[in-house]
């Protein structure tokens, strides 16, 4: 019960300053560590059953550089807005209250949303990796049996990454690092090991997706998730109050653009590597095809062994960077007085205090889900995703005119046009997420329902939110 009324005081926090020691660096991996995700290793067969080889890459090559125009967005927002909060400060600052509270809630679901799919994931490709080391079958949910092995490290790591969080940007970040680069020279090394050991011959044929339904649309398919794999850059503009020194509002700008070029890179670099070493049509048949084309470039010796266990750490980048992402939404609502001001505090670490307690209770929720759970928790992401990026963009469009003469250090090049042409992208990506999950042929799609239950809860939230006399950025 004391619990429960501290939540919901009125009362301040003490404390609410954030660390600041993050380097341009520290925001590069941040961003691309996020985008740098798992999700490649276990969806790799279905963009080439989809598109084929040439359409799976023309699909990232159009999702990413629609991704970078919206992401250009965000790094002039974070230049002319530089709180923390991202996306609620924005909306906040255009369109009032009730529409930050909303954008910020459903962040917060879409983060803790990806850090259960990594949980989820790392237990999935432990499996694959040494299979039979998952122990009995505790129960079953969404048709598959959730296992005492993937529980127990799904729980062990989401607290290991809630720790570094609580000690503050300093100790996150330097994981981050960490974790970003062991999987990055992972992924470099199996590319490089697949360009040796493969054949043009196993990309053919270029244009025949397995699927039977024609290259363009599983291009359209692909390049329309965009949000859902190139997600993760806007977690930059949210570190934005822990630069420390010497590090320019421009910079981070930058950084926020390139994070998404270098993902564009990867993820064509792996489709490409992953067909090229093994007949694709054959590859899509597999359990899971990135670990067979793994396994396939080194020869099935110590070296795929290796690349895949660096590759498994690497999910801990993502994992880590939305729960980077997850805190401080919630550290900002709570300043804004959207949620209850006790997620505004911060320990003597410099970290978020009940913000990383409330995302290491929901993850411990989303872990023990299983992975039935997997296709649900990605809809849901991009559709929050989605969303916010509409909001966001529309908003970089409107302070144009509304403080045509503030300071900009990163601005979208191509003036309005060009913001108008993002704000429309970003409107069709909103919409063909929101209805996908209908096109699957379910009458009444699993993400509605749990979307609909957050959004009730946060009808719960903001009525106790909205009882406080002052709202403030």
């Amino acid at each position: 019960m004391r619990v429960v009324v501290t939540l919901f005081s009125n009362r301040a926090p003490q404390q609410t300053t954030l660390q600041r020691s993050l380097g341009p660096f520290q925001f590069f991996t941040i961003g691309f560590g996020a985008i740098l995700g798992v999700a490649w290793a276990i969806v790799l067969g279905d963009w080439l059953a989809a598109a084929a080889p040439l359409g799976a890459l023309i699909g990232f090559v159009c999702g990413g550089l629609a991704m970078l125009l919206i992401a250009a967005c965000y790094a002039e927002l974070a230049t002319v807005l530089p709180r923390t909060g991202g996306d609620i400060v924005y909306a906040f600052e255009l369109f009032g209250s009730v529409p930050a509270f909303f954008v910020g809630w459903f962040l917060v679901l879409m983060g803790v949303a990806m850090t259960s799919f990594e949980a989820i994931s790392l237990a999935w490709l432990a499996d694959a990796i040494f299979p039979g080391h998952q122990g009995y079958v505790v129960y079953s949910m969404f048709g598959q049996d959730i296992r005492i092995g993937a529980l127990v490290l799904g729980a062990a790591v989401t607290l290991i990454i809630g720790a570094a969080n609580y000690l503050g940007s300093h100790s996150s970040s330097r994981l981050q690092d960490l974790f970003t680069c062991v999987k990055a020279s992972a992924v470099i090394a199996f590319v490089i090991a697949a360009w040796t050991a493969g054949t043009a011959h196993n990309l053919l044929p270029l244009t025949q997706p397995t699927s039977g339904r024609p290259l363009w649309v599983g291009a359209l398919w692909i390049a329309a998730t965009g949000p859902v794999w190139y997600g993760g850059f806007q977690i930059v503009p949210q570190g934005v109050e822990e630069r420390r020194a010497g590090t320019s509002l421009r910079m981070i700008g930058w950084m926020t653009l390139l994070s998404v070029a270098a993902g564009i890179v990867f993820y064509c670099s792996v489709i490409l590597a992953a067909a090229f070493v093994f007949p694709w049509k054959s590859l899509v048949t597999q359990p899971l095809p990135a670990t067979a084309a793994i396994r396939a470039a080194f020869h099935d010796g110590a070296g795929s062994s290796l690349v895949l266990g660096a590759i498994v750490l690497g999910i801990l980048a993502t994992w880590n960077a939305c729960f980077i992402w997850s805190t401080r939404v919630l550290v900002a609502m709570g300043r804004m007085q959207l949620a209850p001001p006790i997620f505004a505090a911060t320990n003597r670490y410099g970290g978020p205090k009940f913000a990383t307690y409330f995302v290491i209770l929901i993850g411990l929720i989303g872990v023990s889900l299983g992975r039935g759970a997997i296709e649900p928790i990605v809809s849901m992401a991009a559709i929050a995703l989605a969303g916010s990026y509409f909001l966001s963009c529309w908003t970089t469009l409107k302070l144009r005119h509304l403080r045509p003469d503030a300071d900009r250090p990163f601005r979208v090049p191509g003036g309005t046009m060009t913001l108008r042409l993002i704000i429309g992208l970003s409107a069709a990506m909103a919409l063909v997420s929101l209805i996908e999950p209908a096109a699957r042929g379910r009458r009444i799609p699993l993400e509605w329902i749990l979307l609909l239950i957050w959004a009730a809860a946060g009808a719960v939230v903001w009525h106790v939110a909205r009882k406080r006399p002052e709202r403030r950025l």
